[in-house]
């Protein structure tokens, strides 16, 4: 019962929403927009403060309507492949279904959306298609990258790119490159296993900073992260019966130097 209740649900929800126009932003020819940076060049680990502002250039108000908190503008951040880093805090909230509106007075220049972007914060690197390059989070490379301001109204499938300003990341000579290390003779067990779950625990890599978190891998595929770097056990769940997995440990520390090639081990889950 669960798919037409479902589908109940949303056809009440759609009924009760208003019916808004989606205003694209050449719609409103006297609006211009422009993205600002506090600077253009920062070392890796600093704050780059964001603004999108919407300058009215006209003598009427200009009014965009939103229908819910998914919808409006945004901040995105582009890598050089043009590529959405998906960076924690630009991306679009949890979507509440409510109408809200944003006036823009005659001569009046309005920020309509702002972030900071803490370059310290791992990523998920991406490749020019938007497919993960590692599995699991990486340090933000140095380079070129795109601040860009968008309108979206998710609703109609639409997002338009509005103003973009670039920004270069560079690294410090003491940024830490050195991944972390397995002592000889590390080793991970599997114990308590079940035909879907397995315990699993191991010996702790080593760092010349600190391990800050573990991960796990299954057959390749990553499956779990991050475990703190003070722990060195953990429950995997939602395994197949009767199904061969090898698994491996992999460990980073707090520049997202992640050692992909921790100590594996081969189970079986019974049938």
């Amino acid at each position: 019962m669960r798919l037409p209740i479902l589908a109940a649900a949303i056809l009440i929800l759609s009924l009760t929403l208003p019916n808004l126009e989606v205003v694209s932003a050449s719609d409103k020819p006297s609006v211009s927009f422009s993205v600002e940076t506090d600077r253009k060049s920062y070392v890796r680990g600093e704050v780059v403060r964001i603004t999108l502002n919407a300058k009215n250039t006209g003598v009427e108000t200009v009014t965009y309507s939103f229908g819910n908190e998914c919808e409006g503008f945004r901040i995105m951040i582009l890598n050089s492949t043009g590529s959405n880093l998906g960076v924690s805090g630009f991306g679009p909230p949890v979507c509440r279904y409510a109408t809200r509106t944003l006036a823009i007075q005659p001569g009046q220049t309005t920020i309509v959306a702002s972030g900071d972007w803490n370059t310290s914060q791992p990523i998920s690197l991406l490749d020019k298609n938007g497919f993960a390059i590692s599995p699991f989070p990486v340090a933000i490379p140095r380079g070129k990258y795109s601040v860009v301001g968008v309108l979206n109204y998710l609703s109609a499938g639409l997002s338009q790119q509005l103003a973009s300003e670039n920004v270069i990341i560079h690294y410090t000579s003491d940024t830490d490159t050195t991944h972390p290390t397995w002592p000889s003779g590390a080793t991970l067990t599997a114990s308590n296993m079940t035909q879907s779950s397995s315990f699993l625990s191991w010996t702790p890599a080593e760092d010349n900073v600190g391990v800050i978190g573990y991960g796990i891998t299954a057959n390749g595929t990553a499956i779990f992260c991050c475990e703190r770097g003070d722990t060195t056990s953990v429950a995997i769940f939602f395994l197949e019966p009767g199904t061969t997995y090898l698994f491996k440990v992999v460990a980073a520390d707090s520049s997202a130097n992640w050692n992909m090639d921790g100590p594996t081990v081969t189970v079986t889950t019974p049938p």
